[in-house]
């Protein structure tokens, strides 16, 4: 919200990759007159998912261990078997060089929306279309979000990890200018 103040926009569309999928939800309630739309990337694949305080500390747990090796792990794990080792070298670095103590709380809270119920209610007041440019990585659960998101669509892209704008640029700048252009 800062941003689009200080810069003066009256009409913006918000992308958001990965956990900035909520935050993008969240500023768009703070600017209903400004937001056309928002789109997040590879985001959002269930936004009813519930699963139990344990599940979540399970999934916390290795970052909390060694959080070099637990985030080296997840990163491989986001990426398809195949992807080329300098984009798994620069990502997983990239990742890993996060202060543990703030990445593991920002994972924990996103996460925990998801314990608490409340990853599905931060689109209840979002009256402008959801548009999804998502991996089938992660299977995406669009009939249960769509009881969830007013103006809800999806793009895939195919083939494709976590991180669709590093691993398919070409083919993930087409498809996000369709997302743009399918916001009305």
């Amino acid at each position: 919200k800062a941003v689009v103040e200080n810069e003066q926009l009256d009409s913006v569309i918000l992308v958001g990759h990965s956990m900035a999928g909520g935050v993008i939800a969240e500023a768009a309630k703070l600017m209903p007159k400004k937001v056309k739309g928002i789109i997040g990337v590879d985001t959002s694949q269930n936004v009813a998912l519930a699963f139990a305080q344990s599940d979540l500390d399970a999934m916390t747990k290795p970052f909390e261990e060694d959080f070099q090796k637990g985030m080296s792990v997840f990163v491989q794990g986001s990426l398809p078997k195949d992807v080329n080792t300098e984009l798994l070298h620069w990502v997983t670095q990239d990742m890993a060089s996060a202060p543990p103590a703030i990445a593991i709380n920002q994972f924990r809270h996103y996460l925990g929306q998801y314990v608490s119920g409340k990853a599905s209610q931060v689109y209840e007041s979002v009256n402008v279309p959801v548009v999804l440019v998502n991996a089938r990585l992660w299977p995406t659960n669009s009939e249960e979000n769509k009881k969830h998101i007013k103006d809800y669509r999806i793009y895939y892209i195919e083939d494709s990890g976590h991180f669709p704008m590093l691993e398919k640029p070409n083919e993930f700048n087409t498809t996000l200018m369709e997302a743009v252009k399918s916001v009305k």
